[in-house]
């Protein structure tokens, strides 16, 4: 789902596909990227902005942040700040990703 979002980005990381966009691209329901987008961000991967419309009576699509995932224990990265081959957990999955995406976008 990350990764979905990532692909709405502009050049300030910020994105604001809807949560149909979100569900349809991630192949999932929409209750279901709700969740996702809910759990992104209480792990710190994504700020969720909700929008108004100009006039104030309804909502627009909410307003999306990327952030850069950090390690949660630096005791797995060496000096060099790589990953040990002891920890396989998502930080170096998706520190690529990131990387990846970001050259494609």
């Amino acid at each position: 789902m990350y990764i979905v979002i990532a692909r709405y980005v502009n050049g300030e990381n910020k994105a604001f596909p809807s949560y149909g966009t979100i569900a349809k691209k991630g192949s999932m329901a929409k209750v279901q990227a709700k969740r996702v987008v809910k759990s992104l961000t209480k792990k710190g991967l994504l700020k969720k902005e909700v929008r108004k419309t100009k006039d104030n009576k309804g909502y627009t699509s909410n307003l999306y942040t990327l952030l850069n995932p950090k390690p949660k224990d630096k005791s797995n990265i060496n000096k060099k700040g790589v990953v040990s081959d002891r920890y396989q957990g998502w930080y170096l999955t998706d520190t690529l990703t990131i990387q990846i995406l970001k050259r494609l976008i």
